[in-house]
């Protein structure tokens, strides 16, 4: 379990970060530290700062939320697979360090993940060109 008193967040660095260029994100979540204590909370205020103006209109391939657009975990998508492998039907993975704490939120070209490195009592948000 992780330790309820995350330290706060550091101060954001010039330039892109080394998962793209997800500096405007990375600056929101510096901003919202100061709004709430727990990192799910700053990681959901961040994502609000930078979705809502960036993509006021969500298209169908966009995944914003848990269990997707509607909440239900159903897709209105037809030709997606219907199965998968270690290798069948997959675009890209990434390998964690550690365990991953929600599901991918998709946003145009980029999907943004939680995680918890091993040993460590932070979260890290992640951000991919997928």
């Amino acid at each position: 379990m992780l330790n309820s008193r995350i330290p706060a967040l550091g101060p954001a660095k010039t330039g892109p970060s080394k998962h793209g260029q997800c500096s405007r994100l990375r600056d929101a979540l510096v901003f919202a530290r100061g709004l709430a204590r727990t990192p799910t909370t700053v990681i959901a205020v961040a994502l609000c700062i930078w979705i809502m103006p960036a993509s006021p209109d969500a298209t169908a391939d966009d995944w914003l939320q848990w269990r997707g657009p509607l909440g239900t975990g159903i897709s209105e998508e037809t030709g997606v697979p219907q199965k998968w492998s270690q290798t069948e039907n997959i675009r890209w993975k990434v390998k964690l360090d550690g365990e991953g704490n929600s599901s991918p939120i998709v946003v145009d070209s980029k999907v943004f993940i939680t995680h918890a490195p091993t040993g460590s009592a932070q979260r890290e948000l992640r951000c991919y060109d997928r």
